[in-house]
C-alpha cells in the first residue's frame, strides 16, 4: 500500500469574472470573512483538522496571449517536499515554477494534463525554542558550563 505525501488541501484558488460578488457568496455560504488585498482580489482562512485552509477569490484575467486561465487552482499541503521533488522526477514531470516564501515554506507549481494549475506547498518547519540562560542543554546537569 502506498503512504501518500499529500495530507491536505492546503488552497483553492477561484478566479471570478466579479470577485467582489462570488467573494460575497462564498462569505456567506462558509460564514467566513474574506478580506479584499487592494486589487489582488479577497483571502480568508478556513481552520480544519487537518490545518489552515486558504480561499482566495481573484480577478480572471487573461494570461498571455489572451489564454484565460484555469477558474480554479487548488494547492495540496505535503508532508516532504524532498519526497515531493523526487516522486514528480520519477513520474517524468518538471515543476514550472518553485519558490520559498520566509515564513511560510516551499511551493512548487506545475499543470495537470489539461492545463489546469495545481500547486503543492510544504510548510516550514516550526522554529526549536531557544533554551533560557536558566535552562540547562538537553544532557547538561547546570545551566552553565563551569
Amino acid at each position: 500500500m502506498r503512504t501518500p505525501n499529500v495530507h491536505a488541501i492546503a488552497g483553492v484558488l477561484i478566479r471570478a469574472e466579479a470577485p467582489h460578488i462570488l467573494a460575497a457568496w462564498y462569505a456567506e455560504v462558509l460564514q467566513l470573512d474574506l478580506e479584499q488585498e487592494a486589487d489582488q482580489g479577497f483571502f480568508g482562512v478556513l481552520d480544519t483538522p487537518a490545518g489552515p485552509l486558504q480561499l482566495a477569490v481573484v480577478p480572471r484575467d487573461p494570461g498571455p496571449g489572451g489564454f484565460a486561465p484555469a477558474r480554479v487552482a487548488l494547492t495540496f499541503r505535503v508532508q516532504s517536499y524532498e519526497r515531493l521533488l523526487q516522486h514528480l522526477d520519477d513520474l517524468g514531470l518538471e515543476p514550472e515554477a518553485e519558490f520559498e516564501h520566509e515564513g511560510q515554506g516551499r511551493f512548487l507549481y506545475l499543470r495537470d494534463l489539461e492545463g489546469n494549475s495545481i500547486a503543492f506547498f510544504a510548510p516550514e518547519a516550526p522554529a526549536a525554542p531557544s533554551p533560557s540562560p536558566d535552562e540547562s542543554p538537553p544532557g547538561c546537569s547546570s545551566p552553565h558550563p563551569s
